[in-house]
């Protein structure tokens, strides 16, 4: 009965999480994925042929979010028994994609107070150790399929932070970016989750993560292939991580949010709308104003994330198997 419940609040649960909420749409990632796949090793190609063998080639990178849509009961892995046993063994498999650190920190290490064991960083420190033969918590096919779509979201910069508001006046909100003075709004749920309530148009869509998850990386693509296009980049972008292995996940989040707070600036916020229903208001939606530029300016920013995604998933791949 208790396990029943549990299922049903889930459901509920992720019925309330926008699809925008969790991709660089399925393009974007699968672009990255083609990209990362031409800077392999042999070593590394052979063995990744090996992880997936029996895996749609389409599905591999976006596989984690196919998890997400069959949780809700839609989708081409319905039924799949392999997913739904993911989906029994990880409830919270849909928090994987991203970390809402505020806009003021500088690392990952000082958000402390906004991460957890089931973010995005800690996800792909998880899927490392299960490739390396450390961790038997995922399958290794599953932990691959995991690790190429948390690489591409934690580029992403809607994906490693959020806006937390001082709604004292719901028609002025007030944006806070420290982490002092955001970790009582965190409590009270007075946040933006990851841009997902700051709305520049009245269609349901026009909000701000939905604008890098979707437009930008339609704008980018064009009519020329946005996997050529990454390719065609990767020699021009420096996409080298200091450090070890497994704590590169900490440097990209740390990246993101300062690109984040850069995308941030400038924006007006109008009225605050409040859903009071729960227990204390939550935020509904935000309407903002976006500054004069800003889908050109942020088109290339989301560009160089997307070559830093590709580059990098190789660059974990190619040390996992030397």
């Amino acid at each position: 009965m208790k396990a029943s419940k549990a299922r049903i609040a889930l459901a509920t649960m992720l019925c309330a999480i926008p699809a925008s909420a969790f991709s660089w749409a399925d393009e974007g990632h699968t672009a990255i994925w083609e990209a990362a796949q031409s800077l392999l090793t042999p070593q590394a190609k052979q063995q990744v042929d090996a992880v997936l063998a029996g895996d749609k080639p389409d599905m591999t990178a976006v596989w984690l979010d196919r998890a997400r849509d069959a949780g809700k009961n839609e989708g081409p892995l319905v039924g799949d028994q392999e997913t739904t046993d993911f989906i029994q063994a990880f409830p919270f498999h849909f928090t994987w994609h991203y970390v809402d650190m505020p806009l003021g920190v500088k690392s990952y290490a000082e958000a402390d107070e906004f991460t957890g064991r089931d973010d995005v960083v800690q996800q792909i420190k998880r899927c490392i150790e299960c490739l390396e033969g450390k961790s038997t918590k995922l399958h290794r096919r599953t932990a691959l399929r995991v690790l190429v779509h948390l690489i591409g979201d934690i580029h992403q910069p809607m994906h490693c932070s959020s806006g937390f508001f001082d709604i004292s006046d719901p028609l002025h909100p007030v944006l806070r970016t420290d982490p002092d003075s955001c970790l009582p709004l965190k409590k009270e749920k007075l946040e933006d989750r990851g841009a997902n309530q700051l709305f520049y148009g009245p269609e349901k869509y026009d909000q701000m993560h939905a604008l890098w998850d979707f437009e930008l990386v339609k704008r980018l693509a064009g009519l020329k292939s946005l996997t050529k296009l990454l390719q065609d980049a990767l020699p021009d972008i420096d996409s080298t991580t200091p450090g070890d292995l497994h704590a590169w996940a900490e440097h990209w989040a740390g990246e993101s949010v300062a690109l984040a707070k850069a995308a941030y600036t400038g924006i007006e916020f109008g009225a605050c709308t409040l859903n009071t229903t729960g227990k204390g208001p939550k935020i509904e939606r935000i309407e903002i104003k976006l500054p004069a530029g800003y889908i050109d300016r942020q088109k290339t920013v989301a560009g160089t994330q997307m070559v830093k995604a590709a580059a990098r998933t190789a660059a974990v791949l190619n040390a996992i198997w030397k």
